[in-house]
């Protein structure tokens, strides 16, 4: 989520508003947050004021009225964004009214500590349930997808259930994306109120990082292999659609073959499988010698993991790669799949003739990339087999 910042006046707790762009105040709901460069008197009468100026006179600043002004990146704010304002001057974008790629971030605690995780996590029991269950009711109704992720979200229990009833009362045509270790799907019970929810647009997300518990489980730093399995297959008896998902690592590129032929073996029935590359934030970072691996590198074993599902008539797709370290025969399997707010592309991508078809990086590969990049030509592009 991005986030801007701005000295507050009259912040005494978090506000959930939706911006709105120098509208007249009568036009506005009473949680608009207005972003203006010329705030006055009217303007005082949405629930906050968000201006670039960086100083504001005395009367503006008195009475009970909230205002953000010194705001930076303001002009990065769209109308119908909506934003999370705090008493210490942060304002976060919750919700982009022009990005595909919104989510509901549930939680920081998760039961798994993942050496390439890129979220911070916590093993402290923090629940955004209420400020999520306002934040749904500002969502527009024609949004097409959202994403609910953490931590892990399953470890809200019965407050992830309010979250799901309530998208699907509120925005019964948006899809939902739910990430989860899959973990807790092992309990069957929990897996069946799951399922009798009954959205009819859900997806669970499921990470599956070898074929062998030894790998999976030091992986992600715990002992879950065969609860995720059994949770996957918990989900596939209420008929929930799953997807695997595989993040690509120096520990596990060597075993996507046969964690390939794993998946279709005891995981046929799921939707999609997706191999994804690294974003070298938090627990990446602080472990980047014993992940990292240039993606170049792996590129023969990910070939033949793809293939291999391909063949077999499996939905596979490849995420967060740039395509000239990927062999053109895998072109027609990579995805866009950064969200738009952390998706960058290098000096050396503005001359590509395939920028506009490459999922380009994340804002984090700004400190380590593959040294394969390179601006694809007419000339080269012919030439793009590993």
């Amino acid at each position: 989520m991005r986030s801007l910042l701005g000295h507050p006046v009259n912040a005494k707790e978090r506000l959930l508003g939706k911006i709105a762009l120098n509208s007249p105040w009568f036009f506005c709901g009473r949680n608009s947050v207005i972003v203006t460069s010329s705030p006055n008197r009217k303007s005082l009468r949405h629930m906050a004021v968000l201006t670039d100026i960086n100083d504001i006179d005395d009367y503006l600043k008195s009475g009970d009225n909230t205002i953000y002004y010194g705001v930076s990146n303001i002009k990065e704010l769209n109308a119908g964004d909506i934003v999370r304002l705090t008493p210490e001057g942060k304002i976060d974008v919750l919700y982009e009214i022009e990005s595909q790629h919104n989510v509901l971030f549930v939680t920081e605690q998760c039961n798994c500590s993942c050496l390439m995780c890129p979220q911070y996590t916590t093993r402290n029991k923090t629940d955004y349930t209420e400020e999520i269950l306002a934040l749904i009711r500002l969502i527009p109704q024609k949004t097409r997808s959202l994403g609910i992720t953490g931590g892990e979200p399953t470890l809200l229990g019965d407050n992830l259930f309010r979250i799901l009833e309530s998208c699907k009362q509120i925005l019964p045509k948006t899809a939902l994306h739910l990430l989860s270790n899959g973990i807790k799907f092992e309990d069957f019970e929990f897996a069946k109120k799951f399922a009798l929810i009954g959205h009819p647009d859900i997806q669970i997300g499921i990470p599956l990082y070898a074929d062998t518990d030894t790998e999976h489980n030091y992986i992600v730093q715990a002992n879950g292999f065969y609860k995720t399995l059994k949770g996957i297959q918990n989900l596939a008896l209420f008929k929930q659609r799953v997807e695997i998902r595989v993040v690509i690592t120096a520990l596990n590129y060597q075993r996507l073959p046969k964690l390939a032929e794993f998946i279709y073996r005891n995981f046929p029935f799921v939707i999609h499988i997706a191999f994804m590359g690294m974003e070298t934030k938090e627990l990446a970072m602080k472990n980047l010698n014993e992940v990292w691996i240039d993606p170049y590198e792996y590129q023969s074993y990910l070939s033949e993991a793809v293939e291999f599902l391909s063949l077999r008539q499996m939905n596979v797709s490849i995420y967060n790669h740039q395509l000239c370290v990927l062999p053109k025969i895998l072109w027609p399997y990579s995805r866009k799949s950064i969200s738009t707010w952390k998706n960058i592309y290098l000096e050396e991508c503005q001359k590509c003739i395939c920028r506009e078809i490459c999922g380009g990086l994340f804002d984090s590969s700004k400190i380590i990339h593959s040294v394969h990049i390179k601006a694809l030509s007419n000339e080269n592009i012919d030439k793009q087999i590993i």
